[in-house]
C-alpha cells in the first residue's frame, strides 16, 4: 500500500523562485542548513540551543563579502563552517559543552565565532560526529576535540575540550566522522578506522 505522507516544497525566503541561489545544503540530527551564493545561512528543524523551526530563517550572513563558505557541518549541538579565509578557517557554533567547538569559555555560543586554534593553520575540510570535530589539514594531520567517550577523539581522556593533533603514522587526504567513530584515507589508500565499536584498540 503507497505512502499517504506528501513531499511538501520547502520555500527558502530571500532566494529566487527556483532557488537558483541556492549553492549548499546540509541536513542531519533533524537540522537543516541550506546556504546561497550569497552566503547568507538559512536553517529550519531543531537547532542546537533546542530551538524548533517550522520554516527556514536566515541564521547568519558573513559580513565580509569575500568570505566564501565552502563546507557546513552539523553535529546533535553544534555547528562547523569551513570557509576560503585564509586559505581554510573555521568556524563554529552551539552548545560545545563536550569540547566540540575548540572554545571553553563563553558557551554557548549562539552564532558562529572564528575557532583561534586553526587560525594559523590551513584546513583542507571538517567533518562532525554527535558530539565531537575533526579537522584534516593539507600537510595531512587530524586534529579532534570534543566527546571522547568512544575513542572517537583517539586521546587518553573522556573529552578533548581544546583541538588535539591525532598521533599516526600515515598522511591524510581524506576524512569522514560518524556518530562515534571516524574513517581516514591515507595518501597510499589505505583506510583506517577508530571509536566507536572498534574501541580504537589499534589502528586497523
Amino acid at each position: 500500500m503507497p505512502s499517504t505522507h506528501l513531499l511538501t516544497e520547502v520555500k527558502i525566503p530571500k532566494l529566487g523562485e527556483n532557488n537558483e541561489e541556492l549553492s549548499y545544503i546540509v541536513t542531519r540530527y533533524n537540522t537543516n542548513v541550506v546556504v546561497d551564493k550569497k552566503n547568507r545561512i538559512f536553517m529550519w528543524g531543531e537547532g542546537s540551543n533546542n530551538f524548533k523551526l517550522r520554516s527556514p530563517e536566515e541564521f547568519y550572513r558573513f559580513q565580509n563579502k569575500k568570505i566564501q563558505i565552502l563546507q557546513v557541518e552539523l553535529g546533535k549541538r553544534h555547528g562547523i563552517i569551513r570557509t576560503n579565509e585564509d586559505k581554510g578557517s573555521i568556524y563554529g557554533w552551539g552548545d560545545g559543552t563536550y569540547g566540540e567547538l575548540g572554545i571553553t569559555e563563553n558557551l554557548p555560543i549562539e552564532t558562529p565565532i572564528r575557532i583561534p586554534f586553526f587560525e594559523d593553520k590551513k584546513i583542507k575540510k571538517v567533518s562532525v560526529g554527535a558530539r565531537h570535530t575533526l579537522a584534516l589539514d593539507y600537510e595531512g594531520k587530524i586534529y579532534a576535540m570534543g566527546d571522547n567517550s568512544e575513542d572517537q577523539c583517539a586521546i587518553s581522556g573522556r573529552r578533548a575540550n581544546e583541538p588535539e593533533i591525532i598521533l599516526m603514522d600515515f598522511k591524510a587526504v581524506d576524512i569522514f566522522a560518524g556518530d562515534s567513530h571516524n574513517i581516514a584515507l591515507s595518501d597510499d589508500q589505505g583506510v583506517y578506522s577508530w571509536g566507536g565499536s572498534t574501541i580504537n584498540t589499534s589502528w586497523t
